[in-house]
Formats: C-alpha cells, sequence, structure tokens
C-alpha cells in the first residue's frame, strides 16, 4: 500500500516492472510483479495441493535470482519478496504470486548494484521453465504437458 498522499505508480510499472528510485543512489522496490502458472498447468485439479503454492513462489523467486546473476554477475542477490494469492478477482481459484523486488542487487562485499531495466519475457520465460519442471517432478503434470 502506498504511503497517504502518494502518487499512485505508472500504468506501466506494474506489468513492466519499471524501476523507479534507482536514480536516488541506493536500493529501491520495483512495483509489484504477478507471476502465474502458466496457462496449460490449468487442468490439473492438482494444484490445489498446498506444496504447489510453495513451489510457485520458490520458482518466481529463484528466476528473477537467476536473471539479476546473468545480468549483474554470480555474486548479486537481489532483495524478494513473495506473496502467494489463490483467488481472482471474482474470487475463482486463481493461484498466482506477488512479487516485492529490489531494482537490482547486492553483492558479496555489500555493495548495491543497480539493475537499469528488465526484460519481463526473459524473467517470465525462466519462470515457466523453473515452475513446470517442478511439477513434473512433483507428478502434477505429465511430462508431456511439461515440454
Amino acid at each position: 500500500m502506498l504511503p497517504r498522499g502518494s502518487p499512485p505508480p505508472a500504468a506501466s510499472a506494474p506489468a513492466q516492472g519499471v524501476a523507479r528510485g534507482a536514480q536516488r543512489g541506493g536500493p529501491s522496490c520495483r512495483a509489484t510483479t504477478r507471476a502465474c502458472a502458466p496457462t496449460r498447468s490449468y487442468a490439473s485439479s492438482r494444484w490445489k495441493r498446498r506444496e504447489l503454492l510453495l513451489d510457485l513462489s520458490q520458482c518466481a523467486a529463484e528466476a528473477v535470482a537467476e536473471y539479476v546473476r546473468r545480468r549483474l554477475g554470480p555474486d548479486c542477490r537481489p532483495g524478494i519478496v513473495v506473496s502467494i494469492a489463490t483467488a481472482g478477482d471474482l474470487v475463482q481459484w486463481h493461484r498466482h504470486g506477488h512479487l516485492l523486488l529490489t531494482d537490482g542487487a547486492f553483492s558479496n562485499d555489500g555493495a548495491f548494484h543497480a539493475l537499469e531495466n528488465w526484460d519481463a519475457e526473459a524473467v517470465m520465460k525462466l519462470f515457466r521453465e523453473r515452475l513446470l519442471a517442478r511439477l513434473v517432478q512433483r507428478h502434477a503434470i505429465s511430462e508431456d504437458l511439461g515440454r
């Protein structure tokens, strides 16, 4: 929630994950980004197994961390908070996660490295690859769906 009197974020910020505040010289948070289960896994009623919701959040965090490491270096770690949601706007079963991310990452020496822009498609591809592999591993979907 934004502090009272704060202007709302730009309309494109949640969808694009556009950084706001990196120019202030320190770490700042991005607008929240959603990580949804791929459409082809919707047919599985096994999603109601609670441990799969944990996998959803872990795969999202792992995908973001891997993307940041590829862009900033292997010793960089972003700040990530994941919140799991299981209902959509109409209270239908819609499992997804909301992510709050720093606009860069901290290296092992404690220095913050800003990430000026994010490639949402690359992050989503990493997320989907991880999630589908995890669902196949947990026998929640068939290997054919996981391809």
